[in-house]
């Protein structure tokens, strides 16, 4: 058989003597999670300094007859058990202030700072932005073995059949005279021939761009014959002779300014386009 409780025995006062008045009479701050910053604000808001402090508030006093069944025989025993059942309620109070103060804290997130692209950073030891090579830029030194002789060789092979194909047929009236097909397979011939003259062009830029003083001298000028050969063949596909009357002219200036940097550009007269 269960035996009842018996309500009047007195309490044993060990148990606050040795546990619970240390820890009601301990600051505020005391309880994980109540920091200094937490323990301020409850002294200066409600006057609360130690962790008993809450029974003096009225909004923190238990009911007359809240804890049913139980009869208190001494005023220092009701105040025993008010402490023991006000505790887990300041508790939830001081983890419940530190709880929104935590969440009120701000959080301060620092975005990378991201770099424009194609810069370099400054200071000691970055490295200086780098410009992309021009491809018709004129070295400083010469770069390729017998770049003299190579250039001769095309550069004359070019010239060579400028004036066998095009520029003699021209001024023996070959393109403008003669029925309508002779005319056709001629000027079909000149455009053969351009392309070859265009080839030959082409490797006598490469070249020319091995050579600092050949370079500065006669580069721009035969790239802009290659496109002038271009064009005359173009004009002269309409009845236009005029064009092949200009390329001449744009060799004869580059053979003068190769012969002024200390070179000279013979065409070669035995061209054939094959």
């Amino acid at each position: 058989m269960a035996v009842p409780p018996d309500l009047n025995s007195q309490p044993d006062t060990r148990l606050h003597t040795v546990i619970l008045d240390p820890l009601l009479a301990a600051p505020v701050s005391a309880p994980a999670g109540v920091s200094d910053s937490d323990a301020d604000h409850l002294a200066a808001g409600l006057n609360i300094k130690t962790v008993a402090d809450p029974e003096t508030i009225n909004a923190f006093r238990p009911r007359r007859g809240a804890v049913r069944g139980v009869r208190v025989t001494s005023p220092a025993g009701l105040g025993r058990h008010r402490r023991t059942a006000m505790l887990p309620v300041l508790l939830a109070v001081l983890l419940l202030m530190a709880a929104c103060n935590n969440k009120a804290a701000p959080t301060t997130v620092t975005a990378p700072v991201s770099q424009p692209t194609g810069t370099v950073a400054s200071g000691a030891g970055a490295p200086a932005a780098s410009s992309p090579t021009d491809p018709n830029a004129c070295p400083t030194a010469n770069t390729t073995p017998f770049a003299k002789t190579k250039l001769v060789l095309h550069a004359g092979l070019a010239f060579g059949a400028f004036h066998r194909y095009l520029y003699k047929p021209y001024r023996a009236g070959t393109f403008t005279s003669g029925s309508t097909l002779h005319r056709t397979l001629v000027i079909g011939k000149a455009g053969a021939s351009a392309l070859f003259i265009k080839r030959e062009i082409r490797l006598a830029v490469e070249d020319v761009k091995a050579n600092p003083t050949l370079c500065n001298a006669i580069a721009a000028p035969l790239r802009s014959l290659e496109a002038t050969v271009g064009d005359a063949i173009t004009k002269l596909k309409r009845g236009d002779t005029s064009g092949l009357e200009r390329a001449n002219t744009a060799v004869a200036a580059i053979q003068s300014q190769a012969k002024t940097a200390g070179l000279s550009l013979p065409e070669d007269t035995n061209a054939t386009i094959g």
